[in-house]
């Protein structure tokens, strides 16, 4: 082989050439038009070190131009905790630092103070600070934040988001970038995330993080596998500018295996070589890179490969003691040997892979390296007391160069200022990482509490806060509990008063009512001797908050009461407004409604003043249940929706804005519009939020389905809510789900089944303040009761019948045991008391048999009143049944069925509406119909008949289902080819055996026996102008 050919030029180190990866290139493209298209995506690109990941995004971005903007970051190794967001930041920072002033501006306009944290150029004067968090809610706030920032720039073209390496992520890091990658559903955000598979060993934290992200649909796995022999001599010629010859080509990918980066390395170890000896490792390839530097650079390299991060010119110069023009020969040498490269957005450098860096630190003796870690250490905290801007937010790596140097000394309070920092950006996983990091150094620092300011049992404590904040509630009672032991309570009352009560909330989010009650008595006995101060107003707040949150409403009140007295003597306006929205819900309850939405409101008022994003939504919530609750819907719908305007302006949308989404939401349910209820419904469905909202979205989208005739979605959503409140509720939502199972029940015509969900409820709920609101499961147990008196009186079972009375009765016997009766006009707080009390009395006299149809007629009248459409089609519909069956007038019956059909239809409300038609074509009414959307199975089932107990025999029963077509006698005798004079015959012994007068009466039993073969009528909705109105 001639010199020429094995010469391998060293002027450039990679190929300008893209070579291979077209299908990963179109994979990339793909998702990237799906993004384009309104449907977000996510590309995980996995390839171990050197295979060229980076040149792929790369490649596929420059395809793009103007059509995206495109964000860049990427992760580093920052020992085991990692740099709190570093991509993200990186990535947010640098769009910033080089977007026009125009976009610029426009995301100064979602400047807050928590985004200010990540991206501090969006700061501006109105940017008030961060308030201090209670909750791991203030996390998610600011990652709704940076998901709106993101949305938005999508608005003017796609965004595609470039986060490199993220085996080196963080806690937090993962966190935010699996919360985007859930909630980008519908908008034209691309994320393209890389990572080293080889480096995932079997306890990696990413391993679990990315088993989760894959399930998700919008997620595509890319894997670059190495080059074939074709590629590599593509890249080969591409580096070296002409064609190669096969020798070095087998040669270089025996020695590469088709590893991209390596094939680049040892072209530029063999160039000039006529007979090329193969280095013996990868180490020893890349160090041969780093000799070819002059001993200046050298050693200035391996002070920059120290830093762990990118180079930067003024630091290295600091660290090495000189000035830094000196720096710039030995930084240019190393870029033009191909070992550092420009950063293209800022005026650092960096290594051109992490292989490299790697290497070069391996060159570095031990103690060379912990002088070099102590430097660091030393120069960036005085660059950072200097207010150096590039040292800024330098307090991770401080504590990570005093740690790597083993100053214990110095490491120890580093770590606690990067755990305090870390907390201050809500890295709260970060945070309890450096906590536990300074619990592992506490005990080989002498004089630890001098030196730090702080003891052991309060660093255990914040560690305990912090894992409490990232939701991690099994560490953190582990944590807090500890910390209290550490102290001795009698000694330190506040403190102690105060970690109880940490411990008291954080076991409630945890769904542990018990042990949050038993830490909550704690710590107001441990501060009972506090007259005054907002410590003791705190403490009081959250005790008669977690009272309300458990409906313990009689034993919130006095806590309430003095929370707020001490709370003002102490000007404290946050715990003012935590007690003023507790006292508001137990006024609500109370019935003392003008009082308690001024409460709420005064509440929101504090939470606005304060910029409190943690008061913010409670009050909102509340407020606009106060006011549907005192027969204010429409507006509590209108206060929900500006709630959920609001928090989404606070990036709360995931936390408390999707609770008063589904407020609004059942509202508008309540008011008949359900095309504005599934609306709301389906867009909390698609993202994910904490399991409360869980509770309340499926037990609602289940109620909607049920009246809706979906019965099977009902079943699905239903059983997700059980397995949900398995693990922890609040009576609040435990009611909605009993009523919502009673419901489904009652239409699939499984009335003990019915009957069990209303005790199940009775027992779950009824020891709380919720059982003010029982009326409505237990009318529903008296439909349920009524439902089986009369199919038992249908098959002339007199026993069942009777005990269906009984437990009827029973059920109005239990109502008068709450507190308070929920049918007493006098004693229940709440508005609709008079017409769900009215309700119960016709569903009783159902279940007597004395249905009175003016009964039924006054409880659709009372629930007109409160604009509940859907229970007055209800009462309609059983107002005709009553007036059929007793005699009355047809045009009493006509009226009410066109009204409850015209609302029926109106609404949606298929199961009822068939019961509607098909009594209509029993009694021969016509409802001016003619088809309309009606899909056939949405009438309640009914039990297929087994025998005749009735006496009927086979005839009689042919004749009682013709009958309950609407058939006359002449069209029974011409079905059945008998005469009409033996069909009269046939109708008069089944009407004396049944023990009824009239053809109407014998349909209905027959439609409750399931002997009916009738499909309901269907009516369109242009045929609907002139019908009956609600009421007539």
């Amino acid at each position: 082989m001639s010199h020429d050919e094995g010469a391998m030029i060293s002027h450039r180190a990679t190929s300008p050439r893209f070579v291979g990866r077209r299908d990963q290139l179109d994979v990339l493209r793909a998702a990237f038009e799906r993004a384009s298209e309104g449907e977000a995506s996510t590309v995980l690109a996995a390839g171990e070190a050197g295979i060229g990941k980076t040149r792929l995004i790369r490649e596929f971005v420059g395809t793009l131009g103007s059509s995206a903007h495109v964000m860049y970051g990427a992760c580093v190794p920052l020992a085991d905790v990692g740099l709190p967001y570093g991509p993200v930041r990186d990535a947010l920072r640098s769009f910033v630092r080089t977007c026009d002033a125009t976009t610029l501006e426009q995301m100064k306009t979602f400047a807050t103070s928590e985004l200010s944290i990540i991206v501090p150029e969006l700061a501006g004067p109105d940017v008030g600070s961060a308030i201090v968090p209670e909750t791991g809610f203030a996390q998610l706030r600011m990652f709704e934040l940076v998901l709106n920032l993101l949305e938005h720039l999508a608005d003017e073209r796609t965004v595609v988001l470039v986060l490199e390496d993220l085996h080196w992520a963080d806690s937090s890091t993962f966190a935010l970038v699996a919360f985007l990658i859930h909630n980008l559903r519908e908008a034209p955000i691309l994320l393209c995330l890389t990572y080293r598979d080889d480096e995932l060993h079997r306890r990696h934290p990413m391993r679990p993080w990315l088993a989760e992200q894959l399930r998700q649909q919008t997620v595509v796995k890319l894997e670059l596998p190495r080059f074939d022999r074709h590629e590599t001599a593509e890249q080969l010629e591409g580096i070296r500018g002409e064609e190669v010859a096969s020798e070095v080509i087998e040669n270089l990918m025996a020695g590469s295996e088709g590893n991209p980066f390596l094939t680049e390395e040892l072209a530029a170890a063999l160039t000039g070589s006529e007979h090329p000896k193969m280095p013996g490792s990868l180490r020893e390839l890349l160090i041969d890179r780093f000799l070819r530097l002059s001993d200046g650079s050298q050693a200035l390299l391996r002070t920059a490969a120290v830093s762990n991060h990118a180079v930067q010119p003024w630091l290295v110069a600091r660290v090495a003691g000189v000035p830094e023009n000196d720096v710039y020969p030995a930084l240019r040498d190393a870029r033009d040997h191909h070992i550092l490269v420009d950063d293209p957005d800022t005026d650092r450098f960096m290594f051109r892979h992490a292989l490299l860096q790697e290497a070069v630190y391996s060159e570095v003796l031990p103690g060379e390296r912990q002088g070099l870690h102590r430097r660091y250490a030393e120069e960036l905290t005085a660059a950072r007391s200097a207010g150096h801007r590039e040292a800024s937010e330098a307090l991770p790596e401080i504590a990570y160069h005093w740690d790597a140097a083993h100053e214990v000394q110095q490491a120890l309070p580093a770590t606690l200022d990067a755990a305090a920092w870390a907390s201050s950006t809500f890295a709260f996983g970060s945070a309890r990482r450096y906590f536990e990091r300074a619990l592992e150094l506490w005990s080989a620092v002498p004089q630890a509490e001098e030196l730090t300011g702080t003891d052991h049992a309060d660093v255990l404590f914040r560690a305990g806060h912090a894992a409490h904040l990232e939701g991690d509630f099994d560490r953190a009672g582990t944590l807090l509990a500890a910390a209290i032991a550490a102290i001795d309570e009698d000694s330190d009352r506040l403190r102690a008063a105060s970690w109880h009560r940490q411990l008291a909330w954080c076991f409630f989010q945890a769904s542990s009512l018990e042990k949050a009650d038993a830490e909550i008595e704690q710590a107001l006995r441990l501060s009972s001797d506090l007259s005054e101060g907002p410590e003791r107003a705190g403490i009081l707040g959250l005790a008669a908050r977690l009272h309300v949150l458990s409906s313990r409403h009689k034993e919130s009140w006095p806590l309430c009461q003095e929370a707020l007295e001490m709370a003002r003597r102490a000007g404290a306006r946050r715990e003012e407004g935590v007690a003023l929205n507790s006292s508001g819900v137990v006024l609500l309850y109370s019935g003392r409604f003008d009082e308690a939405i001024a409460a709420l409101r005064e509440s929101l008022r504090i939470a606005e003043e304060l910029r409190d994003p943690e008061a913010l939504g409670p009050a909102y919530i509340n407020l606009g249940e106060a006011l549907a609750s005192s027969g204010k819907l429409r507006e509590g719908a209108e206060v929900s929706r500006r709630g959920y305007e609001a928090t989404w302006r606070l990036g709360l949308e995931g936390t408390y804005g999707d609770f008063i989404k589904l407020n609004e939401a059942e509202f508008h349910f309540k008011l008949g519009d359900w095309d504005r209820t599934r609306g709301l419904v389906d867009s909390v469905q698609r993202r994910p939020s904490n399991a409360l909202v869980q509770q309340f979205l499926s037990g609602l989208t289940a109620h909607l389905e049920t009246v809706a005739g979906s019965f099977e979605a009902a079943e699905a959503e239903l059983e997700r809510c059980e397995r949900m409140m398995d693990s922890g509720s609040i009576p609040e939502l435990r009611r909605p789900y009993y009523e919502a199972v009673a419901e489904l029940r009652l239409w699939q015509a499984r009335p003990d089944d019915a009957r069990a969900s209303v005790a199940a409820g009775l027992d779950a709920v009824s020891h709380t303040a919720e059982a003010s609101r029982l009326g409505h499961l237990l009318t529903l147990g008296l439909r349920a009761e009524a439902d089986r008196a009369q199919l038992a009186r249908a098959r002339g079972a007199v026993d069942q019948a009777s005990e269906a009375i009984a437990a009827a009765r029973a059920l109005l016997a239990r109502a008068k045991t709450l507190d308070p009766d929920p049918f007493d006009p006098d004693l229940s707080p709440w508005p609709e008391v008079r017409a769900r009390s009215t309700n119960a009395d016709a569903e009783m006299a159902r279940a007597e048999g004395n249905e009175d149809p003016a009964l039924w007629h006054r409880t659709a009248v009372l629930w007109h009143g409160f604009d509940r459409p859907y229970r007055v089609a209800y009462a309609r519909w059983r107002e005709a049944e009553a007036a059929l069956g007793g005699g009355h007038p047809r045009n009493v019956a006509s009226a009410a069925l066109r009204a409850g059909q015209e609302i029926a239809v109106r609404l949606g409300a298929k199961p009822l509406r068939a019961e509607i038609e098909a009594l209509a074509q029993r009694a021969r009414i016509d409802l001016e119909a003619a088809e309309i959307d009606s899909e056939p199975g949405t009438a309640p089932a009914a039990p297929e008949p087994t025998d005749h107990p009735l006496g009927l025999t086979g005839r009689e029963v042919e004749v009682l289902r013709l009958v309950a077509e609407g058939l006359t006698n002449p069209q029974i005798g011409r079905t059945l080819f008998i005469s009409p004079k033996t069909a009269s015959i046939h109708v008069s012994n089944i009407l004396r055996k049944l023990g009824v007068s009239s053809r109407v009466e014998a349909a209905g039993i027959a439609h409750r026996l399931g002997l009916a073969r009738s499909k309901p009528t269907e009516v369109p909705t242009s045929n609907l102008k002139g019908l009956a109105q609600h009421i007539v």
